[in-house]
């Protein structure tokens, strides 16, 4: 499986780019529509059309007006359909800098990602605001003037970043104490999966009982906090087997698991299909 990555020794300026997505897919006749992965942090924007998107060997379908967020290391592919008007915005996570509640805003939509949300359809309101504050990314992106151009670059990042954030978060879910809870546990998990496995650690951090925890999670989500924990492992071993060549015993090593017995039974467990079914699915 291809990954893309940025060179090291761009310029600040150059680690954000965005491209019409017409014009992309067109001059990229394979590559975008092959499982691919990057280690960067990618936006779709939908203005018009239909069709299909696989995010982390899910097939997503979008509208117009629809938003969706890629993280950095996500497995995603497009669907051979040109009939798309929209956006594909690419930037590292040194270029969107942290938020005042101390949150960078890629973890934010990372964890947003993780509730099984990498996509929201907008309002023609949120749709053009989005527009607006893409046009004026694209304006700095652009502009010929050095003086101050990363800054400004940065800065217009960060106002399509926050707006894209505030709209993922628009549903009266994400409002409640509980749901921000929930992203909370979300954003720890994403940070911690491979070194605990216990719910009663994460409640600690959190500052909650288990009790509590369980019930900000089935709440939001419909199922316990061990099954977030156990899906974004398992979610883990499908990206390694998919895109590397580690064995079964190797990929346990690196998870943390005992052996590679007790990792097979925990994929199956958690995917219906043994891991080298699964492997010889995607190549």
């Amino acid at each position: 499986m291809k990954k893309y990555s940025l060179a090291d020794d761009l310029a600040p300026s150059q680690r954000v780019t965005l491209d019409e997505m017409h014009a992309y897919l067109t001059r990229r006749p394979n590559d975008p529509f092959e499982a691919h992965l990057h280690d960067f942090n990618q936006i779709l924007w939908f203005r018009a059309g239909s069709g299909v998107h696989l995010v982390d060997f899910v097939e997503r379908a979008y509208e117009a007006h629809t938003v969706v967020y890629i993280p950095r290391g996500a497995v995603h592919a497009f669907r051979k359909d040109l009939r798309v008007d929209g956006a594909i915005l690419h930037f590292d996570d040194a270029m969107a800098m942290g938020g005042s509640d101390g949150q960078s805003l890629p973890a934010i939509l990372r964890a947003l990602a993780l509730s099984s949300q990498p996509s929201r359809t907008l309002s023609p309101e949120q749709a053009s605001a989005v527009n607006a504050s893409l046009e004026a990314l694209r304006s700095e992106l652009d502009s010929q003037d050095g003086f101050g151009k990363s800054t400004d670059i940065e800065a217009a990042l960060r106002l399509v970043l926050v707006r894209a954030c505030r709209y993922f978060q628009d549903g009266s879910e994400s409002k409640s104490k509980e749901h921000k809870r929930y992203l909370d546990f979300l954003a720890l998990v994403e940070r911690h999966y491979l070194e605990a496995r216990a719910v009663e650690a994460y409640a600690s951090d959190l500052g909650v009982s288990s009790k509590t925890l369980s019930r900000a999670v089935h709440d939001a989500a419909s199922c316990s906090p061990k099954d977030v924990i156990s899906e974004r492992v398992a979610l883990e071993m499908k990206r390694l087997l998919v895109h590397t060549d580690l064995s079964v015993k190797e990929i346990s090593a690196r998870l943390g698991m005992s052996d590679a017995s007790y990792s097979t039974r925990f994929f199956r467990k958690q995917t219906g299909v043994a891991p080298s079914a699964f492997r010889a699915s995607w190549r």
